[in-house]
């Protein structure tokens, strides 16, 4: 029974910060106080540093098919990157391809993560076919702990109408459990991308003119007049545009991503190598759109704030080289999300370190089922922890990150917080700048919602 004790940090508990000890005991949090003497079997001095729960990033595609390749982060490499960037849980998404069942999707991904994940993780269920067998297979997966399940209104090989969306909703609200949408409205997508190809606007320039802002603040409409028939819990994933936050009349969560938090639609110009990096959907927008978002992180109006993890190189991007819609969209960020957030939200913007752990890993604990088993310093608690020292100062870069990736989306930018320690179930995987697991210590995560008071 190992017993590790952190000493002197200062801890970021649920609802207050506290400078002292944590005892973890047989993976577990034992005890949290201002002074702990025990003989551990590891002490480790986190003076001058804070101490908060693990990250969890609740979107990432890793082992995405697109056409004859997937992305380039497998679950192995994807979930060593998530532990050098703080985060020790993931949740990823099984897609159901049309015509086949939810099942098929589950187990699919199960074998592609299991033994092979170096965090844990747990999985959303992307519904594509919506019919009996179906709803069925919802009722079945919940009780194997997927509780979460989302949805497109874009995309013909994804998308589902919207009387098969109200029936996926009526279904999971019986559960307890939560739908998440990818909001675009597929028709507005299709009709300006048709109008740029015949304008033989072929470059990367052209992406964030067939994905317009009023395409994901339709979809949001849609999605909440069926929130109001249904009464099922709903949550966006990867907003973009603040303007989605208006709409008020429903109890709508929302997430975003760091990299419409730290850049904007500039990215798309300039070379092929360079501006194909940023295709991803929704697209980068403008400056206004990025305050926009901060103001709605600040303000909770947003509550998670994940990655969209999915990498592709440089060579598979040159798919679409001479045509736009061929480019594999994704970016890689799973190692990037908790430091940038440390900088941007703690340093630059003054956010207080609760609200930095609530959006980092509580909020998301407590929505997708997970909490307080994850997601939080409480005693009982996976020892899932991350120390961050605030004074260290990090400059992002495809040279030195982890990602199974040829760039960084945020190349060259620097600031300040690095996540120094990261323990998983109370084993050490990164100290002294060194990943100590030799094999993969992932464990599939059964999630069922509790309704949290966030």
């Amino acid at each position: 029974m190992q017993k590790i004790l952190l000493k002197n940090g200062l801890l970021v508990l649920e609802n207050k910060t506290l400078q002292g000890d944590l005892l973890i005991v047989d993976g577990k949090i034992n005890k949290i106080s201002p002074s702990i003497s025990i003989n551990a079997d590891i002490v480790i001095d986190a003076s001058e540093k804070i101490i908060i729960p693990g990250g969890i990033d609740p979107h990432t595609h890793m082992d995405l098919p697109s056409g004859n390749f997937s992305s380039s982060d497998s679950f192995e490499t994807g979930s060593k990157a998530a532990l050098w960037g703080g985060t020790t849980t993931i949740i990823d998404f099984a897609n159901q391809t049309k015509g086949h069942t939810l099942r098929e999707a589950f187990d699919h991904w199960q074998h592609l993560a299991k033994n092979n994940s170096f965090c844990d993780y747990g999985l959303h269920v992307a519904v594509t076919d919506v019919n009996a067998k179906t709803l069925q297979e919802v009722r079945e997966l919940f009780n194997e702990g997927v509780s979460s399940f989302k949805t497109f209104m874009a995309y013909p090989a994804l998308k589902i109408d919207d009387e098969s969306l109200e029936q996926l909703m009526n279904v999971v609200h019986e559960l307890g459990g939560l739908v998440t949408l990818h909001a675009e409205i597929g028709q507005m997508l299709e009709e300006e991308t048709k109008k740029l190809l015949e304008k033989k606007h072929f470059d990367p320039s052209a992406h964030p003119l067939a994905h317009p802002e009023m395409a994901e603040v339709l979809a949001i409409k849609n999605f909440i007049e069926l929130i109001k028939k249904t009464k099922c819990r709903a949550y966006v994933v990867h907003l973009s545009s603040p303007l989605g936050l208006d709409f008020t009349e429903a109890p709508l969560l929302f997430e975003t991503c760091p990299q419409y938090l730290f850049k904007d639609e500039s990215s798309y110009q300039g070379s092929f190598e360079n501006s194909c990096q940023a295709v991803m959907s929704p697209p980068l927008r403008n400056k206004k759109n990025q305050n926009g978002l901060w103001q709605g992180l600040l303000q909770n109006k947003i509550q998670v704030v994940a990655t969209d993890h999915c990498p592709f190189t440089l060579e598979q991007k040159k798919r679409g080289k001479n045509k736009f819609t061929l480019i594999p969209n994704g970016a890689p960020g799973v190692e990037d999300r908790m430091e940038l957030l440390f900088n941007g939200a703690v340093i630059e913007r003054k956010m207080d370190l609760n609200q930095y752990a609530n959006i980092t890993s509580t909020n998301a604990a407590k929505l997708f089922g997970l909490y307080p088993k994850k997601g939080v310093l409480q005693v009982g608690s996976d020892a899932d922890i991350v120390i961050i020292n605030p004074n260290t100062k990090w400059t992002r870069s495809s040279k030195t990150h982890h990602m199974n990736c040829d760039y960084n989306l945020y190349e060259g930018m620097q600031g300040f917080g690095k996540c120094e320690t990261v323990i998983l179930r109370g084993k050490i995987a990164i100290h002294n700048n060194q990943f100590l697991f030799t094999k993969a210590q992932g464990q599939y995560l059964k999630r069922l919602i509790r309704i949290q008071k966030m």
